[in-house]
Parts: C-alpha cells; sequence; structure tokens
C-alpha cells in the first residue's frame, strides 16, 4: 500500500483508540475499524510505539492486553501519523538514465529520450546530456520547493494535535447527521 495511502488511515487508528482511551484494543479490532490487513495494522502500530505514541501491553485482550495511546490526544500531534506512515510529500525528482534510455522522473513516471541515432541527433544529444547533468539546475530547484513545502506542512501537522482533530470530526458527524 502507498504510504500516502496510509496517512488518513493512520490518523483513523488514532482517533479510534482516542475516542475510548482507555480502552486495549486488539490488532484484529483496529484493523476492521480503519479497514487494513492485519500486518499493515502491525506495522503502524510498531512505528507509533517507537514514537512513544502508543504502547504494549502483553496480554490477552480481555486481561486488558493489546494496544493504548501512551499520551493524551491532546499530547500526541498529527506529526506522529505523518511519520508513522512513511508518507512524503513527493519524492525527490532524479533524472539518471536507466539502462534502456528511460529517464525516471518522479518514482514510476518515466519519459523518453531520443536515439542518438535519429534525424535530429545533434541537438537531441544535446537535450540529453542536459537532462543528465549531474546538477540539473530545474530538477535541484524543484526538490528544493518540495522539501520547503514538505517542511512547511510537518511544522503545520507539529500544532495540530490528535485531540484538535477529533473534536473536528465530532463537530462534522453532528453537522452531517
Amino acid at each position: 500500500m502507498n504510504p500516502n495511502d496510509l496517512f488518513p488511515i493512520a490518523i483513523h487508528m488514532l482517533i479510534c483508540m482516542a475516542d475510548e482511551p482507555r480502552k486495549y484494543f486488539t490488532v484484529e479490532e483496529l484493523s476492521q475499524a480503519v479497514g487494513l490487513k492485519v500486518t499493515t495494522t502491525r506495522r503502524i502500530l510498531r512505528a507509533f510505539k517507537r514514537l512513544s505514541v502508543v504502547k504494549l501491553k502483553v496480554g490477552k485482550a480481555d486481561d486488558e492486553g493489546g494496544w493504548i495511546l501512551a499520551k493524551h490526544p491532546r499530547e500526541i500531534s498529527l506529526r506522529a501519523a505523518y511519520e508513522a506512515s512513511g508518507v512524503t510529500v513527493l519524492p525527490p525528482l532524479t533524472l539518471a538514465q536507466d539502462s534502456v534510455g528511460q529517464m525516471p522522473l518522479n518514482g514510476s513516471r518515466r519519459i523518453s529520450l531520443p536515439d542518438s541515432s535519429s534525424s535530429k541527433a545533434p541537438s537531441a544529444r544535446k537535450k540529453k546530456e542536459a537532462l543528465l547533468a549531474d546538477e540539473n539546475p530545474v530538477a535541484g530547484a524543484v526538490n528544493s520547493l518540495l522539501v520547503e513545502a514538505e517542511a512547511l506542512l510537518v511544522t503545520r501537522f507539529e500544532r495540530v494535535s490528535l485531540k484538535d482533530l477529533q473534536d473536528q470530526v465530532r463537530i462534522f458527524k453532528t453537522h452531517s447527521v
């Protein structure tokens, strides 16, 4: 599953736990609540545990065993969900050529470069060399913007608590009924 898809699901998982703050949840309960496979839910919970957002009490669920929030929802920022899901705004642009003359551009999207044996070989070769330069100014500028945008987003997520979002969800549910 794409990490960008996991971000809202990770937040949903935390809100489910925040709605019942004294309850110990099994992985299966959380998986069912957010619609994820058990293995993916475990991976997110382990990431939350590394970030000290949740804690695990070993034991049977009916004996107060399972996963529980480690902090009050007001003390948990959305940045934790962002980091736990492994999301990035956009992967950095890369312009290194692969073995078949394709240019990987932003993940799996590719553009084909003209073959040097074509009738437009001299200009195509120059364009290809410019794209393959060690420091492409366009890619560098765009990457800088992406890094800056992600920093702003992470800063904003740091200021929004799980409790803030939980309250917004309650208001939305009240108005949509």
